[in-house]
């Protein structure tokens, strides 16, 4: 299998109920970085989507009704941070209550390049391997759905550092107590 074949497979709902699978084989947990004037329309909506860049347009064919992706970062993948303008805070949701519809995060070259895997890396790897192999060094993700605000988690004051398994619901408090950076 070639690496655009893999690409496009990762974009069918077979392929991307795969992916799925691979993440939370892997992962428990998937954090948002974002600005904290935003709070008021998470609180209400949860993590919109967005277009941090032109969508691809192999994206656009696979996808048409998609209109922007959430960025999410696995928490134990490379940590690469959000690219929003200070103050910033930390949301989290547990893998199990992930939208159905996920795949590579294509904003990053990396990511939509799949990192230049070769014929011989798919075939080593194996297609769940190689998912890993990219995102694990990517540190990103992309969700084709809002984040429900009912499933997320805020890191709060006297939490940050601490897994997201010990922070409140985003339900549970107040503006005040969350932590921003």
């Amino acid at each position: 299998m070639k690496m655009e074949e893999l690409r496009s497979y990762m974009l069918t709902s077979k392929g991307r109920a795969f992916f799925r699978r691979t993440l939370l084989k892997h992962y428990v947990w998937f954090g948002h970085e974002t600005s904290f004037n935003k709070i008021e329309s998470i609180r209400e909506i949860g993590i919109d989507l967005a277009l941090p860049c032109r969508m691809p347009d192999y994206v656009m064919a696979a996808l048409p009704d998609a209109k922007g992706i959430a960025c999410l970062s696995p928490i134990g993948a490379r940590y690469v941070g959000g690219s929003t303008t200070p103050p910033r805070f930390r949301l989290a949701v547990m893998a199990s209550d992930l939208p159905k519809r996920l795949g590579f995060d294509w904003s990053y070259p990396q990511s939509r390049d799949l990192r230049n895997v070769s014929e011989k890396q798919i075939t080593d790897f194996g297609r769940d391997g190689v998912i890993l192999y990219v995102v694990d060094d990517t540190g990103s993700v992309a969700s084709y759905d809002r984040i429900s605000a009912s499933v997320l988690r805020v890191c709060t004051y006297g939490k940050h550092g601490q897994f997201p398994s010990t922070w409140p619901s985003l339900s549970n408090v107040t503006d005040a107590s969350i932590f921003t950076y």
